[in-house]
């Protein structure tokens, strides 16, 4: 409903990876009590989850109708599906260097701000856009 109604996708996405992020900082750095990591991750798969809602549709916005669904499986799945099947061992092979909350900070909160970031250089499309506007 934000991406819609309140403002454009772009925007929505780049809020929700923001405050997906800060959720998962805030329960690996701060949470103390079960109930705060309950909350801290409830928010976190809140937030992360509600980004897919917006950003394949987004990216599949940008490309010509003719290219749209490989480029949308190149540039929105294979990059999250790569990272789903590393990211394990990266934090794994991370957490005995570094600890178990900077591993997860260098693996999973810097790469969502760093998605964040490179949704800003998308351009805002107004609510009413059509179509032909994307082209």
């Amino acid at each position: 409903m934000t991406g819609e109604f309140l403002t454009s996708r772009r925007n929505a996405l780049i809020l929700w990876i923001f405050l997906g992020a800060v959720a998962f900082s805030a329960t690996i750095w701060v949470a103390d009590s079960y109930l705060a990591v309950l909350l801290g991750f409830g928010a976190t798969v809140t937030f992360l989850f509600g980004t897919e809602a917006v950003r394949m549709p987004l990216i599949g916005e940008l490309f010509p109708t003719e290219l749209r669904a490989t480029s949308t499986s190149v540039t929105g799945s294979l990059g999250v599906t790569t990272a789903w099947l590393t990211a394990p061992l990266m934090v794994g092979v991370l957490v005995g260097e570094v600890g178990w909350q900077m591993a997860f900070t260098l693996i999973a909160i810097l790469p969502m701000l760093a998605a964040g970031l490179t949704f800003t250089l998308l351009r805002a499309y107004r609510q009413d856009a059509v179509l032909e506007d994307f082209a």
